[in-house]
């Protein structure tokens, strides 16, 4: 089952069942459940300006509407790490410019070492490629803001 696909009422319920499973299990566990639950998501073009973050939508907002880019993906990781109860502190959005592949992606770094959303379905060490970050952002638990890193 896709849960991207179902009605915004039991998509909404299909996250937090998942959320509150992540809960439970070891971190590397929940780190690929969560890559691999995000990866289900039908992707658009673009779904939101991701580098003005006091613009992004709620968690909830997001998964109600279902529009998904890979950008609103690393952002959706984020959102159900974070309230699954993950500390805000280790997650760290990144828009990178990787020269080696030529290509800009929106990943999720967690504790400075593992990255969700470079590719698809993976949680991968930090790459090791020629790139650049264009932006930052982090979680306060409250609201997104852009970050110097």
């Amino acid at each position: 089952m896709n849960p991207f696909l179902l009605d915004p009422t039991s998509r909404l319920q299909d996250w937090k069942d998942f959320r509150e499973e992540l809960r439970v299990e070891p971190e590397s566990k929940a780190l690929q459940l969560t890559a691999d639950y995000w990866a289900k998501a039908p992707l658009m073009k673009c779904a939101y300006d991701f580098n003005d973050c006091t613009d992004w939508p709620s968690a909830w907002e997001m998964i109600n509407a279902g529009e998904w880019c890979p950008y609103s993906v690393a952002i959706g990781m984020e959102f159900t790490l974070r309230l699954a109860g993950w500390n805000p502190e280790r997650l760290t959005l990144l828009t990178i410019r990787d020269y080696d592949i030529s290509d800009e992606r929106m990943i999720l770094k967690i504790d400075e070492s593992l990255v969700l959303n470079y590719n698809v379905g993976m949680v991968e060490e930090y790459p090791k490629t020629t790139h650049d970050v264009m932006a930052a952002f982090r979680n306060d638990g409250k609201r997104y803001s852009r970050i110097t890193i």
